[in-house]
Formats: C-alpha cells, sequence, structure tokens
C-alpha cells in the first residue's frame, strides 16, 4: 500500500509512520498504557532520536511470581561519561512450563514487574531474536540457561541459541559480567551442527582470537578452539549437495577454522587437495575448468596449501589468479593468499593490492581477509601509513579493514601522530575510537577472557 501509494515521489518518515500506523489500527495492536492502539510515532520517536540501542537486565525475585526488568544503553567497554537513553522496548519471553511467547511493554524510566511462575527454572527474553537489544541474567538464571543448552540444545530455538551466545560474549565486553558464562555457554557447541549458532561463536571467538595473537596467550586460545571445533570436525559431512547452503556454510566454517587451528586430520586432507589441484591443472590456464576441488572447499584448500606448502603455493595462486576469468574462483584464490603466514609473502600480496595485480574491486576482500590474519595485523597498518600517497590506500573501508585489529597503545599513537598531519587523515582519525576499544579490551578482559579459557578448555 504505502509503497504503491508513493511510488516514485518524495516523502518523509512521518509518511512511512502515517502508513504503519493504519495498519497498526486494523490489527488492534495495543501500546505500553495496555488502553490504546499502538502510537507509532511515539513509539519509534525513540528509536531514531536516540542512538544505540538497549541492554535489558532480568533479575528473579525467588519470594514472588515476577521478573523485574530495567533498561539502559548498551555500551562495549566501561564508558563513565556516556549519557544514558532509555527506549520503549517490546518485550518478548518464552515460558518453558507452557512452550508460549508472551509479550510485555517495558516501561521507560522504571523497572517493569513482569509475572512468571518462580518454579520455572529459567526465563528467556527475545527467543526468537527479533527484539533489537541485548539481554543479561541475574547469576542463577545464567546458570540454569547454560545447564539447559548444555542437556539439551533442541529445547531452544535455533535462533535463541544464536542469541543467547551473541549476547553473552557482547556484553562480557563491559563490566556487567564475567567471560566464565559466555565459555561456560559455548561448551555445548561440540554437539551443534547448525552453523547459525556456530557463526555466532565464532565472530566472537575471533575476535578474542585476533587480540591476544601477538600475545604469550594466543596459546590458550588456540588449545580452548582447538577442544570446542574437533568433534564438530571429526562428523562433519563434505557429501553435501552444493545447493545446500547453510551446511555448506557450516562445512567451510567448521573445516576452515580446524585447518587453521592445525587440527592435523584437516590439514592432512586439504593440503593433499591442493597438491592434486595444482598437478591436474598443470597445463591449463584455467584453475576453475581443471580444478577437481569441490568449488565449496576451494577456499579451505588453497588456505591451507598456502599455509603448509608457503612460497611455492603462494606463487602458483598469484599465478592462476592472474589468468582466472571466474569471479567466484579469483574470491577462493584471494582468500587463499590472505592465508600466507609469513611477512614476505603478505608484503607482496599488499603490493600486488597497490600496484593493480589485484583487481582493485577485489582489494577489499584482501583486506579484510587479512585482518584476521595475525602476521598481518600490525603490517597493513603500517602498509598504507607508507602508501599514504596512492589513492588506492585512502580508501574508506580499506582504512577501516587495516586498522579494526590494532590493539596496543603504541599504534594508536602512531596512527594518530601520523593522521594529525596526513592529507586525508580524518579517515584514519575515524578509526581512534575502534583502536582505543580494543586497547581497552585488552587491558581490562583480556585477563578475564584467558583465564575462562583455560577453565573450561574441552579435552579432544
Amino acid at each position: 500500500m504505502y509503497l504503491n501509494q508513493y511510488n516514485q515521489s518524495n516523502v518523509v518518515h512521518q509518511q512511512l509512520y502515517d502508513a504503519w500506523q493504519g495498519v497498526v489500527n486494523n490489527a488492534s495492536v495495543m501500546g505500553w498504557n495496555g488502553n490504546d492502539t499502538l502510537n507509532v510515532t511515539d513509539f519509534m520517536t525513540t528509536w531514531i532520536n536516540y542512538p544505540g540501542f538497549p541492554l535489558l537486565t532480568v533479575a528473579r525475585d525467588p519470594s514472588s511470581d515476577h521478573i523485574i526488568v530495567s533498561q539502559e544503553r548498551f555500551l562495549l567497554g566501561n564508558p563513565s561519561s556516556a549519557q544514558n537513553y532509555h527506549y520503549r522496548v517490546p518485550l518478548w519471553y518464552w515460558n518453558q512450563a507452557n512452550n508460549q511467547t508472551n509479550m510485555a511493554w517495558l516501561n521507560m524510566d522504571t523497572p517493569t514487574q513482569i509475572p512468571f511462575a518462580a518454579s520455572n527454572p529459567f526465563i528467556l527474553l527475545n527467543p526468537q531474536g527479533i527484539g533489537y537489544y541485548r539481554v543479561n541474567y541475574d547469576a542463577n538464571n545464567w546458570n540454569q540457561l547454560i545447564t539447559a543448552i548444555s542437556q539439551s540444545a533442541s529445547l531452544f530455538d535455533l535462533r535463541a541459541r544464536s542469541q543467547l551466545i551473541d549476547d553473552a560474549f557482547a556484553i562480557a565486553r563491559t563490566d556487567k559480567l564475567n567471560y566464565s558464562v559466555p565459555f561456560q555457554l559455548v561448551g555445548y557447541l561440540p554437539t551443534e551442527t547448525s552453523w547459525i549458532p556456530w557463526s555466532t561463536a565464532m565472530t566472537a571467538l575471533q575476535y578474542i582470537g585476533i587480540m591476544l595473537s601477538r600475545t604469550a596467550n594466543y596459546g590458550v586460545y588456540q588449545t580452548y578452539t582447538r577442544g570446542l571445533i574437533t568433534n564438530a570436525y571429526n562428523n562433519i559431512n563434505f557429501a553435501i549437495t552444493p545447493d545446500d547452503v547453510l551446511q555448506n556454510n557450516y562445512n567451510l566454517l567448521i573445516a576452515g577454522t580446524a585447518c587453521n587451528l592445525g587440527i592435523s586430520a584437516c590439514v592432512n586432507r586439504f593440503n593433499a587437495s591442493f597438491s592434486k589441484a595444482v598437478t591436474d591443472c598443470v597445463n591449463s590456464t584455467l584453475s576453475s575448468s581443471c580444478n577437481s576441488i569441490p568449488a565449496n572447499e576451494r577456499e579451505v584448500a588453497y588456505c591451507t596449501g598456502v599455509r603448509v606448502q608457503g612460497a611455492p603455493a603462494f606463487n602458483y595462486l598469484m599465478q592462476i589468479y592472474s589468468n582466472e576469468t571466474d569471479n567466484m574462483e579469483r574470491v577462493n584464490i584471494i582468500n587463499g593468499l590472505a592465508c600466507a603466514n609469513e611477512g614476505w609473502l603478505v608484503q607482496s600480496l599488499l603490493d600486488a593490492c597497490l600496484n593493480q595485480g589485484i583487481v582493485q574491486s577485489q582489494t577489499l576482500f584482501v583486506y579484510r581477509k587479512l585482518a584476521y590474519n595475525p602476521v598481518a595485523v600490525s603490517m597493513m597498518a603500517e602498509y598504507l601509513i607508507t602508501n599514504w600517497n596512492n589513492p588506492v590506500a585512502q580508501d574508506d573501508e580499506l582504512v577501516l579493514a587495516a586498522t579494526r585489529n590494532l590493539n596496543t597503545n603504541y599504534e594508536l599513537s602512531q596512527l594518530t601522530g601520523f593522521a594529525k598531519n596526513a592529507l586525508n587523515g580524518d579517515m584514519l582519525l575515524s578509526q581512534v575510537a575502534v583502536i582505543q576499544a580494543n586497547v581497552q579490551w585488552m587491558n581490562m578482559y583480556a585477563s578475564d577472557a584467558v583465564a575462562a579459557m583455560q577453565t573450561y578448555t574441552i579435552k579432544f
């Protein structure tokens, strides 16, 4: 209706609100006072005018059949002077006893009481992950959730499993939750067979890994993650059809992580695949036409080949990249090249990006992949600064990828000092807050994460 009414016309946001209001009126959706129909304009005002989104804190009163929910703006780290905001929050919560999801409105300025039987072992908010907020629970409720998901993960909706993991790791990057909670929570993952929770967990763990990658505690991270993923890799099903997107994503994530961590079964399998592909393509210039590796396994094979075989594999991929015409195959090759674990090979790849050896439209793929290569973390930022006069080096997205994982005061000082005097240095200065957050994480939370990984490492 809205799209048809204003087709090829200029609009303001109020016209969208009015269209939504008509739908709300027809459906008799009730607002926060419980008596009147939801006012869309009033509801949207806090979400549009206020930055960020809320963190909901849930406390159970064991002496009554209620939970108490309060809100504040969610912020990473430990900001001492940030302004707080309150939002109009529709709150969904799941009752395990009757397997029903109910909805309530959260008060803006005062905690909200919601009826919930004390006999229920736990409460779960945002069970389908549709609410735009994070949720923190009291210690007992977190423990009950961890116990329940470890005993029967299927009790929880797939989205709920992912949301719990995402919330726990994100809140642990504040002063409001110890890292022991998310690391206990993901202890069930060796039995998880769905890509979405694994992807959520590995995104959080990848951040921790790259933060620790230049410290003496990187081995703790590697040992922990090997324990988490070994069982999943051992049970992976490679005999799937290419059109099974979610299962292919799962296989790529599990195999890619396992090989990156040096799990021998994975390394041997994919290094052998790479070597066979080199042999198969010895008389061909197009990898996409002669390659025997299944298309959904090539990224892992190329990456493993470069890690294991070094310069010969790297040079081979550079050669076939220059001849390749298939865009997806080029992306696979780029992902393999970015796995180089020797500094001079990384330098060669950065040179290729700058001098058009890698086509400019795909340079960003290289930088985003290199951002999580421990060998490349500091090299990328130094390289951009050294070559700042080259327009390619001043691309906003490249700057973001090259600096997003810097985490030392020295790197922060070097970047800030250069950016203040450089032409278009504002691009670099825009990343200062990101690097400051990384430095703060290293100072305030790294030791807690390391201790939690040491405590909850799974034997394999």
